[in-house]
């Protein structure tokens, strides 16, 4: 069944400016597009799945990374020794290590094969761009990996669903539009859905996910992109908030926030604080807890990815 978006959250959805432009456009480099390929390339750059190979021997034999193509189910699993960013400038030592100390699963990136080794036969991945997965999270076998072109503002529509929204698959020309967004397979418990899918429409992070039919709506059936893994793009570029103050309301009274699709706090002014609203949750590893006051008096929390903060 679909997940119905809050009606701030669809307006959201209805408004968003296309999303940005991928890794490749960026370079103005073409993507290998045959869907099909059976192995890497050393000349054109692809999606990859990476995971550290955990076998015990002398290095570089053991130790590096195993590479596999995004949506190309023929395509061979190849060993690298090591993960080469000196091609993603942007990328911070810091960047550089939250992508690496990912999970099995939960690193993609862009890029291509390095040369061989003349001493070892070896190669490394050199790395363009990297996303990272939400934590503990696993993608579904099945599912494709796509990135997301937002592009509602140029749409107009006389009657639901609209199909405003392009989702492009990796390694390949073909797309698919959708109208709505279903995250909750990827999000964890307390997890902030808003700001999530704010990064799928417009901060680069891709999906591994199916598009569905949902409710039916009257010029046919919601159209829905349901994820079960999202990966935040490894930017380089952290989002300041805005400095907010935090007065004093006096006894028995706190200030109330609410928080945007950002992350960032939004103060509402003082409020009647309660005792009645429940203990604080914990978080699952891999995640921080972050804690604010609301309207109603309660503290309302979320649990955010830690490499995200």
């Amino acid at each position: 069944m679909s997940k119905p978006l809050a009606p701030a959250l669809l307006a959201c959805c209805l408004l968003a400016a296309c999303g940005p432009a991928t890794e490749a456009e960026l370079a103005g480099e073409d993507v290998a597009l045959d869907d099909t390929a059976e192995a890497l390339s050393a000349s054109s750059r692809s999606y990859v799945r990476a995971n550290k190979d955990k076998r015990r021997c002398a290095a570089p034999q053991c130790g590096g990374y195993y590479v596999k193509d995004v949506n190309r189910p023929t395509s061979a699993e190849q060993y690298v020794w090591t993960l080469d960013f000196k091609n993603a400038p942007q990328l911070a030592a810091a960047e550089r290590s939250e992508a690496m100390s990912a999970g099995d699963g939960e690193l993609v990136l862009w890029g291509k094969l390095g040369p061989q080794s003349a001493s070892s036969g070896l190669r490394t991945f050199l790395v363009y761009g990297a996303w990272r997965g939400m934590p503990g999270v696993s993608a579904l076998s099945a599912d494709t990996f796509f990135s997301v072109d937002s592009k509602a503002a140029l749409v107009r529509c006389a009657a639901a669903p609209c199909l405003s929204e392009t989702a492009k698959r990796l390694n390949s020309t073909s797309t698919q539009v959708f109208s709505s967004y279903d995250l909750l397979s990827a999000l964890p418990a307390f997890g902030d859905g808003p700001w999530l899918q704010s990064e799928v429409m417009n901060r680069g992070a891709l999906v591994a996910a199916t598009v569905r039919n949902g409710a039916p709506m009257t010029a046919g059936h919601d159209v829905v992109l349901d994820a079960s893994q999202v990966f935040l793009k490894v930017s380089g570029s952290a989002r300041a908030c805005p400095s907010t103050p935090n007065p004093s309301c006096g006894s028995g009274r706190a200030y109330a926030w609410d928080r945007d699709m950002a992350r960032c706090r939004v103060p509402l002014g003082c409020v009647q604080s309660r005792s009645n609203c429940g203990a604080a949750p914990s978080c699952a590893p891999g995640y921080t807890r972050s804690s604010w006051m609301t309207a109603q008096g309660c503290t309302a929390y979320a649990c955010d990815p830690t490499f995200s903060l």
